[in-house]
């Protein structure tokens, strides 16, 4: 009996969708945590944030072809724009996930929660920097090589050019730079 050897890229691809699946699972969890899960299959499956997530979790993936997919589905449907180089750790939530700009070297750590019209972006070359349990709150933009750290939490139509402490909190509508 033969084996059927796996090729390096073969290999990598699997392992990329495994991960994206894990992450999506942590997002469903995440996105649920606290509440009711009656019909959780049924729920997950139409609710809009967890189908963005999945887009999101395609833009990430590896595939070319599957990212402009996955990506135009998220612009045609959210006005949602995630660049295939942005990192995003898993348990995603996203309770109004309309409006989000997410640029190409983003890094964003688990359990974060983004609501609508956000904007994390480039400026002067650098791009933020999300670290784990992180809710940046609706209208916020957080730019350039700024760090976000641990637990913090972004107001309402911020903008953040500068390093926030973890644990912290930038008041909504100040310019935080």
């Amino acid at each position: 009996m033969r084996t059927r050897r796996i090729s390096p890229k073969g290999a990598a691809a699997s392992e990329a969708r495994d991960s994206s699946l894990r992450a999506l699972a942590a997002d469903v969890v995440a996105h649920y945590e606290g509440r009711s899960v009656r019909g959780s299959s049924v729920r997950a499956v139409l609710n809009p944030s967890i189908r963005a997530c999945g887009w999101i979790r395609v833009v990430g993936s590896g595939s070319r072809v599957a990212a402009y997919v996955a990506r135009s589905r998220l612009i045609a449907g959210y006005s949602i724009d995630v660049a295939q180089g942005a990192v995003v750790g898993p348990g995603l939530r996203l309770p109004h996930p309309v409006g989000i700009v997410i640029g190409d070297g983003v890094r964003i750590g688990s359990n974060v929660t983004i609501y609508h019209g956000v904007t994390l972006g480039a400026s002067r070359g650098g791009y933020p920097v999300l670290e784990d349990d992180v809710v940046v709150y609706p209208g916020a933009t957080v730019v350039g090589g700024t760090r976000v750290g641990r637990g913090a939490i972004v107001g309402a139509n911020c903008f953040v050019a500068a390093d926030v402490e973890p644990g912290s909190r930038v008041p909504g509508g100040t310019r935080f730079a």
